[in-house]
């Protein structure tokens, strides 16, 4: 049973999301517990800033099975019980229309955006390399991926944002105007994100950019990339921070690395700056909000107006559940197909163990002729059997629209 469970921007603040973060090392190690411990068959874990969600199917069925994965989650990032009433589930049709329409960037915080496909990309290459992912779960990728490029390429959903980067840049500049190209302006961080922030900033003719990276290298090659002049690294944070007027943060450390003692060591008391932190973790710490300088905002900060809200850059509500419930209806007889030729083909197997111990006591039939014709007639006995048994599976799981039985029955058959 596919299902999807976790915490997402709807259901918890960026204060809750961040301590259910996950980096690539952890998603392997934790999706490897589930396993030995038999919760689940296999999965997915995907950790943005915006969303920790497992996409899986449990070992067993019913809503225990998905509390004992809640717990282990918390177990595995030591929090308290009552973190469980953030955790939403979602199971079969449901959690099946919840990834593809998550891979379309609709259920995004910025409706629309790209980033998400990549995203999810990188989470099913460390599931696939762990040999994690069960191939039902390949097929519903590969199936996610083509709804996406279908969704994007039907509609003018890709002229939207392309990512909360590109978001926040045009959000600051929303509420500062030209000024935004006024005074020096650092991004700190060399990957994906600060990829998207330095090309909107660009964009807008915000030219005196400066970069930090914690490693040379990295820094080197992104300066390089954007035509960026300055570039910091290693230990010179504090003299890339200096008369800075525009920070934005798209690190992945995994605690704060800009604080309140930072800012003043950089900054006079009257010399404002404006922070857009955009990690999860958040990498600035909380107490700059107590120098009166310092205009922080954060990923929820793109919250403003609801996500949900359909203008002319998205397909109607109507259209876009028409295509994806589509989708859904498609992964599904696919899916029920699969598990038919499973139980005819274990049917099949437990039918010819049978006739073979059945054959030996032909043993002293002398005559080659006769003995082929029994062979024969057995091996037809055998498909007429393994037949008439999976034509009336196909046929109650058509009349109630259920695979539980064939699912079922090769539980059985598959049982030692």
């Amino acid at each position: 049973m596919i299902t999807v469970v976790g915490i997402n921007y709807k259901t918890a603040s960026v204060e809750i999301r961040e301590a259910f973060s996950f980096t690539p090392a952890e998603v392997a190690d934790f999706l490897r517990k589930l396993q030995a411990k038999k919760l689940i068959q296999g999965g997915f874990l995907l950790s943005t800033c915006n969303r920790m969600e497992i996409v899986c199917i449990p070992s067993e069925v019913g809503d225990n099975a998905i509390h004992k994965i809640i717990s282990e989650v918390l177990e595995y990032k030591q929090q308290p019980p009552e973190m469980s009433r953030y955790f939403f589930y979602l199971v079969e049709e449901r959690a099946m229309l919840h990834v593809f329409s998550m891979a379309s960037g609709l259920k995004s915080m910025v409706r629309g955006e790209t980033q998400i496909l990549g995203q999810l990309k990188d989470a099913v290459s460390i599931s696939r390399s762990g040999n994690l992912l069960p191939s039902v779960l390949l097929r519903l990728v590969d199936k996610t991926l083509e709804v996406a490029k279908r969704i994007r390429s039907t509609y003018t959903i890709s002229h939207a944002q392309s990512s909360a980067g590109a978001a926040a840049v045009n959000m600051i500049n929303g509420k500062y105007g030209s000024d935004i190209t006024v005074g020096k302006t650092l991004v700190l961080g060399a990957g994906q994100m600060a990829d998207t922030v330095v090309k909107a900033l660009k964009l807008l003719g915000v030219n005196d950019i400066r970069i930090y990276n914690r490693t040379i290298e990295r820094a080197s090659r992104f300066a390089n990339k954007h035509h960026i002049d300055h570039y910091y690294h290693s230990d010179q944070l504090s003299s890339a921070l200096q008369e800075v007027k525009w920070l934005w943060v798209a690190t992945a450390a995994s605690s704060p690395i800009v604080d309140a003692a930072l800012l003043k060591e950089t900054h006079a008391e009257e010399e404002p700056i404006v922070i857009f932190d955009l990690a999860v973790p958040r990498n600035v710490e909380i107490d700059v909000l107590g120098l009166p300088n310092v205009r922080l905002y954060g990923i929820d900060d793109l919250r403003e107006g609801s996500p949900e809200e359909v203008d002319e850059r998205f397909p109607s509500n109507v259209a876009v559940k028409e295509l994806l419930t589509e989708a859904v209806e498609e992964f599904k007889l696919w899916r029920d197909g699969l598990a038919l030729r499973d139980v005819y083909g274990q049917i099949r197997s437990e039918i010819e163990i049978y006739l073979e111990g059945e054959l030996k006591y032909l043993a002293n039939i002398d005559s080659p002729e006769v003995r082929s014709l029994i062979e024969k007639h057995l091996t037809h006995l055998s498909t007429t059997i393994s037949s008439s048994i999976i034509s009336k599976v196909r046929r109650i799981s058509e009349e109630t629209e259920d695979t539980r039985y064939a699912e079922a029955l090769l539980k059985i058959l598959q049982t030692p």
